[in-house]
Order: C-alpha cells, then sequence, then structure tokens
C-alpha cells in the first residue's frame, strides 16, 4: 500500500526479501513529483534451515562473475550469515554483501 501527500510517498505493508524493498523504494523514488520517501514496509522471511541459507549464499557469490574468485566463508547461525575471507577493496566487500542479501536467503 501507499500514500501521497505534497510529494511524499509513504510506503507500507510487507514484501517476501530484501531485493523486492529495494525496487518499491526505488521505484517510490523515481516517479516524477516525488521529493520524499517514507519506507514502512516489513521484509518477512520465510523461516529456512542455516544449511539451505548457506548454500544459497555460497552459490549466489560464485555464480556472480565479479565474486566468484573471492575467497570467502559463509557461516550462518539463526539465519543470520557472517561472510569472512580476504578482498582487494571496500567495494569488493559490498559487493559480495550485495550478493549475499539479495540471494535466496531473504525468502526471493
Amino acid at each position: 500500500m501507499f500514500s501521497t501527500s505534497a510529494g511524499v510517498v509513504t510506503l507500507s505493508g510487507s514484501v517476501e526479501n530484501l531485493p523486492d524493498r529495494q525496487r518499491v523504494v526505488a521505484t517510490a523514488k523515481s516517479v516524477r513529483g516525488v521529493t520524499e520517501v517514507n519506507d514502512q514496509l516489513t521484509v518477512y522471511a520465510l523461516a529456512r534451515p542455516d544449511d539451505e541459507i548457506r548454500a544459497d549464499i555460497q552459490s549466489a557469490l560464485k555464480q556472480d562473475p565479479a565474486t566468484k574468485s573471492y575467497q570467502t566463508t559463509v557461516a550462518v547461525h539463526d539465519a543470520v550469515a557472517t561472510l569472512s575471507g580476504t578482498v582487494g577493496s571496500y567495494a569488493e566487500r559490498q559487493l559480495a554483501t550485495r550478493i549475499a542479501s539479495g540471494s535466496r536467503c531473504q525468502g526471493g
């Protein structure tokens, strides 16, 4: 759902994963006349075993051309993922984090 008032869009409701939330917010921001987006969306993730989440993150990192050569380790405990390893720059760290966040671990 959304409401608007004087160029301010308020988004409410729920989405299944973080990438969906980011897409909805980006779409709202791109509309002509929108001056501000008040994001009140809730992300609800489907409960999944830690092993499945870890496998999905590892697969996503290996399938991406930029991150497939990274030497990373993925640990998941109570649905919270931790990436460890060494990359060449802060930008590479951010990319690995973004790839992991966008994987099916978010319920998508």
